[in-house]
């Protein structure tokens, strides 16, 4: 029996264990990259109908509530899980469909060592971390959309390829219900199928596209059966889909000009790198200083290049594509893939390392990652740092590796620099875009004139008090939903609170689904401090719909606040109860009361 068992574990791939012990080493040594900050808006709507999809979804009508492919899993996840608990399993579930799928995918096209050193470079990959451990749309998408890549080459290469290519379908079907925005990569991903099943079976095309397309079909079809079950609607993506129709022909309303955000959309960097070292290596491979790009390796590496032309033709279509890091995420799979192929073509160095000195790679990236998290300067010190650093190690790791292609003329000198300067220019890349990440909230203030976060290092870079103050908030949020669920059972209460108070606010308003910028001014009720008389209109057509009042606050006498506010708008504020929650060191007091039309 042990002898069972002993030949079950040699048969193993311990590369596997590596990579399911990744996310949760990251965890260990700092778990903010699993909590949205608070203060933003579209995570937490999402968050909301984790946690309460039976009162949300029935007559919701805009298109956060069609994406059933992400609501399903996180809805499951927060009804039979703790929240905490929930929160680490979602996410790091995804996380695995991820890595694992590139990872394997790898594998089984260029080799196990760089298919390893690319699916741990993308596990901790700053931004791969941002998207997967976000309530929001892009991390479950690029994990769905990783899978279905995987199928793909299954269905090119094995036998029972007909359930390989239906599954291949469901999963990309999952994607595009995370967000349609999917089915603008479709062309890499039918390339992906035909250069491996090219190398491969050589299934029928036309038996091919009938399969994903029906497996398409059945995720739409399972999703639209649960969507009756929930709030009686079979075409719940109707929303989406009118949406999309909505923002193809026009100038997107989010679109700015270049200048406001290119400087600081670190997320396009490592991209960027990859195309260009994909080109010199291709350029090289063709003045035979080094060997040929084998027709698989180059084939990966042209679907990256159709992936990032697909996103610069958006661009230029006025769509701010590269604009929002959220968008840019949608070429991380293609992105390490790519780079999959191009250590592949480095194989003559990573071949003949030995295991002392590849697990010597693999811990450096894992390190590196490690220490990103525990930097224990504050802006702008840090700023500094990271930019000089950056700089500074550039321009050394570019002369260095131009003096090798030009003074050494050995294949392993070239392919040895190349490794050195790919993988050392990840890991500066991947600490100095998260150190000097700029909150979405820069952008949305240019053009709404919201108060959002302000700019700096939101996601990643983790003080104790951020990393406290994100578990704290995300725990809050949650607690106070279970009670408004309890106590709104409609939801129909109008939240009231005063932004600059507490950020946390913002983030219950937006999972209770009642984010309304006119009532973040508490105990104001305006926008700015002279509103327009249309402007007062509005609020006051808001008060009548909406009577039922909830105020957040730490405030002594807010209830008087709001009556002199009311007052002047020709309302009157009745009290009917009040409610205190704590969690951690953020606690605030709900006042509910009930407003009335003086004239009635």
């Amino acid at each position: 029996m042990y002898k069972r068992i002993a030949a079950a574990l040699a048969t193993v791939d311990k590369n596997l264990l590596l990579l399911l012990l990744l996310p949760w080493l990251l965890a260990l040594n700092n778990d903010i990259w699993l909590f949205d900050l608070h203060g933003q808006t579209d995570p937490w709507f999402y968050l909301g109908f984790f946690l309460r999809p039976e009162q949300f979804l029935p007559g919701h009508t805009y298109y956060f509530g069609t994406r059933l492919a992400q609501i399903v899993p996180g809805y499951l996840a927060f009804k039979f899980l703790p929240p905490l608990i929930a929160q680490y399993v979602l996410h790091i579930s995804f996380y695995y469909l991820a890595v694992v799928s590139v990872y394997l995918l790898l594998k089984r096209t260029v080799g196990s060592r760089s298919a390893l050193l690319a699916a741990v470079m993308m596990g901790s990959y700053g931004w791969f971390l941002t998207a997967i451990g976000s309530n929001y749309v892009d991390g479950f998408g690029i994990a769905y959309y990783c899978a279905a890549l995987y199928l793909l080459i299954l269905a090119a290469q094995e036998p029972r390829w007909k359930i390989f290519m239906l599954l291949s379908g469901v999963s990309y079907g999952l994607a595009i219900h995370c967000n349609l925005f999917w089915i603008a990569l479709a062309p890499p991903l039918v390339l992906y199928y035909l250069f491996v099943n090219f190398r491969y079976r050589k299934n029928s095309i036309i038996g091919s596209s009938l399969l994903c397309i029906a497996g398409i079909l059945l995720a739409t079809l399972v999703l639209a059966i649960i969507s009756i079950l929930l709030n009686g609607k079979f075409l719940f993506f109707l929303p989406s889909v009118n949406a999309a129709l909505y923002f193809l022909p026009i100038t997107n309303p989010w679109k700015i000009a270049w200048e406001h955000w290119l400087p600081n959309a670190f997320w396009v960097v490592f991209p960027l790198i990859t195309l260009i070292s994909g080109t010199a290596l291709f350029i090289l491979s063709q003045f035979k200083r080094i060997p040929s790009i084998r027709p698989l390796n180059l084939g990966l590496q042209i679907c990256f290049l159709v992936s990032v032309l697909i996103f610069v033709g958006l661009e230029l279509r006025s769509k701010p594509i590269f604009q929002f890091h959220h968008y840019a995420s949608y070429l991380i799979p293609s992105t390490f893939i790519a780079i999959g192929a191009q250590l592949a073509q480095m194989e003559t160095v990573l071949g003949r390392l030995t295991l002392y000195q590849f697990s010597l790679i693999i811990a450096s990236i894992i390190l590196w990652a490690l220490i990103l998290y525990h930097f224990p300067t504050e802006p702008p010190a840090l700023y500094n740092q990271a930019i000089s650093t950056a700089l500074f190690l550039g321009a050394l790791w570019l002369i260095l590796y131009v003096a090798s292609v030009l003074i050494h003329p050995h294949t392993k000198e070239i392919l040895s620099s190349a490794l050195v300067t790919l993988l050392l220019s990840f890991g500066v890349i991947n600490m100095t875009s998260v150190l000097m990440n700029t909150s979405p909230g820069l952008i949305l203030n240019h053009l709404v004139g919201v108060s959002f976060p302000a700019p700096g290092p939101i996601f990643l870079i983790t003080n104790p008090v951020n990393r406290s103050q994100r578990k704290d908030a995300f725990s809050l949020t949650v607690h106070t939903q279970q009670y408004l669920a309890a106590v709104d059972p409609k939801a129909q209460l109008l939240l009231w609170y005063d932004i600059d108070e507490l950020l946390v606010y913002r983030s219950i308003a937006c999972s209770a689904l009642r984010w309304i910028p006119q009532t973040e001014n508490f105990p104001s009720t305006a926008l700015k401090p002279d509103p327009t008389p249309e402007e007062i209109k509005q609020i006051k057509t808001v008060l009548q719909q909406n009577p039922n009042v909830v105020i957040m606050s730490q405030k002594n006498e807010v209830l008087e606040s709001a009556e002199q506010s009311l007052k002047q708008l020709g309302f009157s504020a009745q009290f009917i109860s009040a409610h205190q929650m704590k969690q951690g060191e953020l606690s605030l007091k709900m006042t509910f009361i009930k407003v009335d039309s003086i004239n009635t």
